[in-house]
């Protein structure tokens, strides 16, 4: 049985969550830990969700409930419970839930890791976007970096998404 459960800062599988992302991500593909923290706990448009498989942590779906999309800012999966359908169910229970198409960054096709992800996330109904792409840098110290968008709906106004998360999800890096 896999949920999908709201967390805080405050709650059982915190901890757990956190360190994941940590351990998934590069510093330039997530948000500094105190702000990522701050956002968990109060901001409004933000979900942390822990990935619960039988009841125990199995990973993190991090999302932003936007105007026209609901984004993924984060999906990782803990390391020996992968490629056992785990991230799949999530993502179905996700687009079972959200009422809005679903977006989100994948790095560029260039090596067999990221080649995987990409089929991996067209295996569970996304498609990938023929536009060009630049996530803001998550700090100053940080560099932008080129991904690719991918997304699961009806987009007929990406543009307008893409720029709703650069304002909403990196808006005060930009600032």
């Amino acid at each position: 049985m896999l949920l999908l459960k709201e967390i805080t800062t405050h709650s059982p599988f915190y901890k757990e969550a956190e360190e994941l992302l940590i351990k998934s991500f590069p510093e330039e593909e997530r948000r500094p830990i105190e702000q990522q923290r701050l956002y968990t706990d109060t901001h409004r448009q933000f979900q942390a969700q822990a990935i619960l498989s039988d009841f125990a942590f199995a990973g993190i779906m991090n999302i932003w409930h936007l105007t026209g999309a609901t984004y993924i800012e984060h999906l990782a999966i803990v390391p020996e419970l992968r490629r056992n359908g785990i991230a799949s169910e999530a993502l179905k229970t996700l687009q079972r839930r959200s009422n809005k198409p679903i977006i989100l960054e994948v790095e560029p096709a260039i090596d067999e890791t990221t080649i995987s992800r990409i089929n991996f996330y067209e295996r569970n109904g996304f498609k990938l976007q023929p536009i060009s792409y630049t996530q803001p840098p998550y700090s100053q110290e940080l560099p932008p970096v080129s991904l690719n968008i991918m997304t699961y709906g009806d987009t007929p106004n990406i543009g307008d998404i893409i720029e709703e998360i650069k304002s909403t999800v990196y808006g005060t890096m930009l600032n």
